[in-house]
């Protein structure tokens, strides 16, 4: 987005209903975003809310990208350009580290304190698109 001259902003909210709500006055105010992206399906149905609290039809509404794909992404209107994470490898890693941790706890002395070493996984995502964010 920096490259592109665009600063990111980030909304914040308390809950997915104070979320739909804190959209109103950002999509209709002078600054208007020049796109959303969700970071996880309720909040992209939050969105998709807010556009219909305010009477937006599909040409009047931002483009939208979601992070997690779902079984309706494609029959939505427009249909949602979404990340799709890849949940099969990342509950394998999961329960991989849950048993890692568990042997190092079943085989430390008792009086020993247990220690983590913390680790960073990343994972690659699919880009599904589709026409919500405004390509076709």
């Amino acid at each position: 987005m920096c490259s592109a001259g665009r600063k990111p902003h980030l909304l914040e909210a308390a809950d997915y209903n104070h979320l739909r709500l804190m959209l109103a006055p950002v999509l209709s105010g002078r600054h208007r975003p020049h796109a959303l992206l969700s970071l996880s399906n309720m909040a992209t149905s939050s969105i998709l809310f807010a556009f219909n609290d305010m009477g937006l039809n599909e040409a009047n509404r931002l483009p939208v990208i979601g992070f997690d794909d779902f079984d309706f992404a494609p029959l939505m209107n427009p249909s949602l350009t979404v990340v799709r994470q890849p949940v099969k490898l990342m509950v394998r890693y999961a329960v991989d580290l849950l048993f890692r941790k568990i042997e190092v706890l079943a085989n430390r002395p008792v009086a020993a304190e247990p220690t983590y070493e913390n680790q960073a996984i990343t994972l690659a995502g699919e880009l599904v698109c589709r026409r919500s964010c405004g390509c076709d």
